[in-house]
């Protein structure tokens, strides 16, 4: 949480046996503050509030800071920026590290409560940039398990070599014996497959993509759709661009926006006066050193 988001509220003095003095601060957010005030003009939670005030309740009540909360969790009004803000914070703030779906949904519904807080929560995770990006192996893979091949077998008797179903005169007893055995094993074979495949199945899913989705692809010389992971939009994502006008010959013209840094080149005559320009489209390590008289 970023220093700017909290309060100090009333300071404590004491003490010590020692003669030295201890200061106790408290802080909370001030979203806090924000939830008390906004559920005041929030039609639903304003008639919950006159029902606890009336005694008409026992699910609601006010807390020690004087929040309306459900079954001791604060109640969020229905406004998406403060529930959006408050998300951010439980998901990539400061102490956070961007926990999945359902793990920040338990640790949040601890401690806030709204009508379909889990789904907005999973919606929230599923659109983190940086979740999807980094988290992407992590995710369901696409395409349903392919059932394993089960290999056509050869019986090889002491006499010959001969494939399933083609009886031979010669020891038919001992042919039959084996295949038996070679069927049982096929069988073995074939439903431990398939009960691989049916626990396997249960963590995958058909993805099918259209013309203008949005995706992740992952680089590689052999291309197949099972790279691609879907790419949730969010408008949180969309970097402003700066133009530039580019002329006829592909160059642009460059413009110094900022001195970063000043220095004096010393020669055998004469010293030069230098400072280190920021250009405009450039990152600050692109920084480049010019004499400051034409600056």
């Amino acid at each position: 949480m970023d220093k700017s988001d909290l309060r100090a509220i009333p300071t404590r003095l004491s003490l010590m046996d020692d003669g030295s003095l201890l200061v106790e601060l408290q802080v909370k957010p001030v979203w806090v503050e924000q939830i008390r005030s906004m559920q005041l003009i929030d039609e639903t939670l304003g008639a919950r509030l006159r029902q606890v005030e009336n005694g008409e309740t026992s699910e609601f009540g006010i807390n020690s800071e004087g929040v309306l909360c459900f079954r001791e969790r604060m109640c969020i009004p229905k406004a998406n920026d403060l529930r959006q803000s408050i998300l951010r914070e439980a998901h990539s703030g400061l102490y956070a590290m961007h926990p999945g779906g359902n793990k920040m949904y338990q640790n949040f519904r601890e401690l806030y409560w709204w009508p379909g807080l889990k789904r907005e929560v999973m919606e929230f995770v599923r659109k983190c940039l940086v979740c999807q990006k980094v988290k992407a192996k992590h995710q369901l893979p696409s395409r349903l398990l392919q059932p394993v091949k089960i290999p056509l077998w050869k019986c090889q008797t002491p006499t010959c070599w001969t494939k399933l179903g083609e009886r031979r005169v010669l020891g038919p007893e001992l042919v039959a014996d084996t295949e038996d055995k070679v069927k049982l094993i096929r069988d073995r074979l074939k439903e431990a497959s398939d009960r691989q495949k049916s626990y396997a199945d249960l963590k995958r899913r058909e993805i099918e993509y259209v013309v203008g989705d949005l995706v992740f692809l992952k680089i590689h010389d052999v291309f197949h759709v099972s790279m691609l992971m879907r790419y949730r939009s969010n408008p949180s994502h969309v970097v402003a661009v700066e133009e530039i006008e580019v002329r006829p010959d592909l160059t642009f013209e460059e413009e110094p926006i900022q001195i970063i840094g000043r220095d004096v080149n010393v020669l055998r005559r004469k010293s030069v006066s230098l400072a280190k320009v920021l250009w405009s489209n450039h990152k600050a390590e692109e920084a480049t050193w010019e004499p400051e008289e034409v600056m």
